[in-house]
């Protein structure tokens, strides 16, 4: 993980960068869009979503799962006004359980589509994982 400081006694940066691609905004259908394994174990401080392009259409709503489907965390995208539609960003992580929001350098995550909700018509932009650990003791 880079080593990207701030406060706190904690190490902070995006854990996790996927640009998802037109259809995977579009459909109404449940979609794993993508999975990875980190490598290296940190706690789930922010899922979100950064918006490109401005999103129009409908909404529909995205988790960040482990392995088992578990949610860990959740967003919707909703297309806005203005150039940049607002979607963006979870306000805090609200795991299932203390336990799913610890990420282990073998843990697998994805971020799903959920079934329902209306399909997005236009629009692009990145989701994101940030990820925070504690400092390393020297």
């Amino acid at each position: 993980m880079p080593r990207e400081t701030s406060g706190a006694g904690y190490i902070r940066t995006d854990a996790f960068t996927y640009q998802p691609e037109a259809t995977d905004l579009t459909g109404t259908g449940a979609l794993d869009m993508t999975s990875f394994t980190p490598g290296f174990g940190f706690e789930v401080e922010e899922f979100g979503f950064r918006v490109s392009t401005a999103l129009a259409g409908g909404t529909n709503i995205y988790d960040l799962v482990d392995a088992a489907n578990v949610a860990i965390a959740s967003i919707s995208l909703a297309a806005g006004p203005g150039p940049k539609a607002a979607v963006i960003k979870t306000t805090a992580i609200v795991p299932t359980s203390p336990a799913s929001a610890q990420v282990r350098d073998a843990t697998v995550i994805k971020i799903r589509r959920r079934t329902g909700g209306t399909t997005v018509s236009a629009g692009t932009g990145t989701f994101y994982v940030r990820g925070r650990q504690r400092k390393q003791q020297r």
